[in-house]
């Protein structure tokens, strides 16, 4: 898993920067720097080698019993071009 740090020179800005908004008083630069490592941590974890279940490779699949209709039906639609997708479209990397 690839590590996400952050620099001195960021923690000092958004530091600097919750100090201007009044943000978070009282908590200390090396709180701020934890939580936002650990936030950077989780952030890693969920996009870096994740399987996304969401898609039809990982298993997923539409319920047509659960799905509504095309708003975009009719043969206006058709004659003018304009395409319509199947409910499935989203289960598909883009």
């Amino acid at each position: 898993m690839q590590k996400l740090s952050l620099d001195k020179e960021t923690l000092e800005l958004i530091i600097s920067q919750l100090k201007t908004e009044r943000i978070g008083e009282g908590v200390s630069a090396d709180e701020v720097r934890k939580i936002i490592e650990t936030e950077l941590e989780a952030f890693a974890a969920d996009r870096i080698n994740a399987s996304d279940h969401a898609l039809a490779s990982g298993g997923a699949s539409i319920v047509g019993s659960k799905t509504s209709r095309s708003y975009r039906t009719g043969l206006m639609n058709w004659l003018s071009g304009a395409s319509t997708h199947p409910p499935s479209i989203i289960l598909v990397v883009s």
